[in-house]
């Protein structure tokens, strides 16, 4: 019997310093991909189609701020008059819901409109035709751009590769959404301070009519602010809702009602 000595693996094991490089890499085209992500969803968010709804957003945002300040004018005029105050935030906590109304409408428009525009920054652009190059080689006419040297960072080229287009769309359309519905969580933020505030100087005024008799019209103008704070925070609790589900992933629950 013949013995056949056992052969070495003709794989062997990568290195330190092999594994230390490649993780490296790894890491290097993954930051590379997360600028690409970056500036496409930055191209996409600068389109001219979401000028109307991101104006309506900045005026429902301006309508809530100029709210705010009443508000603090209020508490110094109306602080000893629950008459006028009961009268004042009734008014005001409907102007609010319309602001608050305005700005869904105008978010809602925005994360349908992601889809679209995503694939607009992602989808590579046509290649020249045939003729258009063999013109180009005849006369010698270059786009004037330097072609890529072996030292450019191939990592940021592969982030944007075309074949990987549908993983980038989706990347895109995700960090889109993100950024708006940040943007959007932030304005719910704000309104349910505004609720809150409201909330507290209804009802300091609320145990001042109390002991006067309120008349009819005043009590009409507690109970038309009762209806609309409640109708506020369901519609803020909806609002937050649906910019999570488009969002999941941005931040944690706000939603402890005003």
């Amino acid at each position: 019997m013949t013995y056949v000595a056992p052969t070495a693996s003709r794989t062997a094991a990568p290195t330190y310093a092999e594994m230390t490089a490649a993780r490296e890499a790894r890491a290097e085209a993954a930051e590379a991909r997360k600028r690409a992500v970056e500036a496409k969803a930055g191209e996409a968010l600068s389109s001219p189609k979401l000028k109307a709804s991101d104006t309506a957003k900045q005026q429902a945002r301006a309508k809530v701020q100029s709210l705010i300040e009443r508000l603090r004018i209020f508490k110094k005029l109306f602080s000893g008059d629950p008459k006028q105050m009961a009268k004042a935030l009734a008014q005001l906590t409907k102007e609010l819901r319309e602001a608050v109304k305005a700005y869904k409408a105008a978010g809602g428009q925005e994360m349908g409109m992601t889809g679209e525009l995503a694939r607009g920054v992602t989808t590579p652009a046509p290649e020249a035709a045939p003729d258009e190059t063999k013109a180009t080689q005849a006369t010698g006419e270059t786009s004037g751009e330097e072609p890529e040297g072996p030292g450019e960072d191939k990592a940021e080229a592969s982030a944007v590769d075309p074949a990987q287009g549908g993983a980038l769309y989706e990347a895109v359309k995700t960090r889109m959404r993100e950024t708006l519905a940040e943007g959007d969580l932030d304005f719910i933020k704000e309104v349910r301070g505004v609720v809150k505030a409201v909330r507290d100087l209804l009802e300091s005024a609320r145990t001042k009519a109390m002991g006067s008799r309120p008349d009819k019209a005043t009590q009409e103008n507690f109970k038309d602010a009762d209806e609309q704070m409640k109708a506020l925070n369901k519609e803020l609790e909806d609002m937050e809702r649906d910019v999570r589900r488009d969002a999941p992933t941005v931040g944690l629950r706000l939603s402890i009602a005003a």
